[in-house]
C-alpha cells in the first residue's frame, strides 16, 4: 500500500492563528446583555469552533425566531470585528509555520466557522492573506464536527483528504478533521491537552511542534 504524502495544510483560524476566544465570547455577552437575554457560558469551550447559528442557540437564544437570531449574529459580528482589529496578534509559532509551509511549497487553506467578513478583518489585521491559496467560511455549511468544511477545502486545493494536515484547537474541529479522513495536529490553546487526544498529535502551542514530528505523521 502506498504511503500517504503531505500535500496540503488546512488551518482553523480562531485559537490557532490568533487568540480570539475571549473576544468572541465577550462580544456575545455584550449583545445578549443589550437585548436582555440570559447568557449561558457553562460549555463555551465545548462549542468553540461551531458556527454562530449553533452557538447562539446553545448559549441561550434557541427560543428566538430565525430572523431575530440572524440579527443577533450580525450585531455580534460587528462588535467582534471592531474589537479584533485592535487585538489581533499571531499566537506563538503560527507565523513561523505559515512561513515554513509556504517555503516548502505546500498549498495552505483557511477553513474557519467564522463569517467571511470576520475572516477578512482578521487576516487583514494579521497581514496573513497571502499565505492562503483557499479561504473558506463554514458560516453557511454544516457546523463542525461535520467534516464538510474540511472536505471542501481539500477539494478546492486539489488534493485528497488523506494528504492533508489539519491544524485545530477545538474538540469539534478535531472530530471534523478525523471524520474527513485527515491527519490532525491539535494545539491546546482553548482546550486541555486531554480533551484533544483524538488528534494525531497534540502540543501546547505551535512553538512546541517539530518538523520531524509532522513528517512522521505521514510515514
Amino acid at each position: 500500500m502506498d504511503k500517504k504524502r503531505l500535500r496540503a495544510v488546512i488551518w482553523d483560524m480562531d485559537g490557532v492563528l490568533l487568540d480570539s476566544e475571549h473576544v468572541h465570547f465577550d462580544s456575545w455577552r455584550l449583545v445578549f446583555k443589550k437585548h436582555g437575554l440570559t447568557f449561558d457560558d457553562r460549555s463555551l469551550t465545548e462549542i468553540f469552533g461551531m458556527t454562530s447559528g449553533q452557538v447562539v442557540r446553545r448559549i441561550g437564544a434557541g427560543h428566538l425566531p430565525d430572523e431575530e437570531i440572524a440579527r443577533l449574529i450580525e450585531e455580534k459580528d460587528l462588535v467582534f470585528q471592531d474589537w479584533i482589529k485592535k487585538e489581533a496578534r499571531f499566537l506563538p509559532g503560527a507565523r513561523e509555520w505559515l512561513e515554513k509551509f509556504s517555503a516548502g511549497g505546500l498549498p495552505q487553506a483557511l477553513a474557519s466557522s467564522s463569517s467571511y467578513d470576520s475572516i477578512d478583518v482578521i487576516l487583514g489585521a494579521l497581514g496573513a492573506r497571502h499565505y492562503f491559496k483557499v479561504i473558506l467560511s463554514g458560516r453557511d455549511l454544516p457546523s463542525k464536527p461535520d467534516p464538510h468544511l474540511f472536505l471542501q477545502a481539500a477539494q478546492r486545493l486539489g488534493v485528497q483528504p488523506e494528504e492533508c494536515l489539519v491544524i485545530e484547537d477545538a474538540v469539534v474541529g478535531v472530530s471534523a478533521a478525523k471524520g474527513a479522513g485527515m491527519t490532525c495536529l491539535a494545539v491546546a490553546t482553548t482546550n486541555h491537552i486531554e480533551a484533544l487526544r483524538a488528534a494525531n498529535l497534540v502540543r501546547g502551542s505551535l512553538d512546541d511542534v517539530r518538523y520531524d514530528e509532522i513528517v512522521q505523521l505521514f510515514n
